[in-house]
């Protein structure tokens, strides 16, 4: 049993990983495919605008920067629902990965010499297991246009604020130390952090090093797993 959930454990990481690899060439497509459609809306406004009289001009421009506005909105769109997808990704990976490890350990305790009345006993025992994700209070996006590696920081507020972060800072490195290039590794660092830790970050602002220390909060009561009778 033991050797059973061991190899659904090492599936379980192979499959995220394909998951994941598929999902940021998903994300990168689209980010190109709506880029490719932004320049071309943007052509077909300037060679109508070139094309129009005076008279017709200033409507022309409204019209350019409404599909300026509405490429925006989807492009912004298209990048919440891909950094959700994500993050739920690294949740549910987390919690299942966390749950097999329990039953494992508790199907270890149950291999011992006691009687069976005392092995009764332990199967009774509930595992808890680890509280959920804590609230850092931030959103983040990939920075790849920039020269530094990093996430750039969209939104800020609670234990953010709180620890020092701004909107448009450059998360540069989790001081453990981790270097952070995508949104994927700064969520796999801070997935170790409890509420009530002190997790010292390097940004970069105005280009220039910066360190904060965030201390997240308990986003909800942690739950109990009974382990595999």
């Amino acid at each position: 049993a033991t050797q059973e959930y061991w190899d659904r454990l090492l599936e379980l990481e192979e499959r995220f990983n394909r998951e994941m690899e598929a999902s940021r060439r998903q994300d990168l497509s689209e980010k190109e495919a709506l880029k490719q459609r932004h320049r071309a809306a943007r052509i077909e406004s300037i060679e109508e605008l070139s094309r129009a009289s005076s008279a017709k001009a200033s409507a022309l421009v409204e019209l350019f920067r409404q599909r300026e506005v509405e490429l925006e909105h989807e492009f912004q769109r298209v990048l919440q629902m891909e950094r959700r997808k994500w993050q739920s990704a690294l949740r549910d990976r987390d919690d299942e990965i966390y749950d097999l490890k329990a039953k494992l350990n508790a199907l270890g305790a149950l291999k011992t010499d006691r009687p069976a009345p005392q092995v009764q006993v332990v199967r009774e025992v509930p595992v808890p297991t680890r509280p959920e994700f804590p609230y850092f209070g931030i959103e983040i996006e990939d920075a790849p246009e920039v020269a530094e590696p990093g996430v750039r920081v969209i939104t800020a507020s609670g234990p953010a604020v709180a620890g020092g972060l701004q909107p448009n800072d450059l998360i540069h490195q989790i001081i453990i130390p981790v270097q952070v290039r995508t949104q994927e590794d700064f969520l796999r660092a801070l997935s170790k952090s409890e509420a009530g830790d002190r997790v010292h970050v390097a940004v970069i602002r105005d280009n220039q090093l910066e360190k904060v220390v965030l201390v997240p909060e308990p986003r909800s009561t942690p739950r109990t797993v009974s382990p595999m009778r």
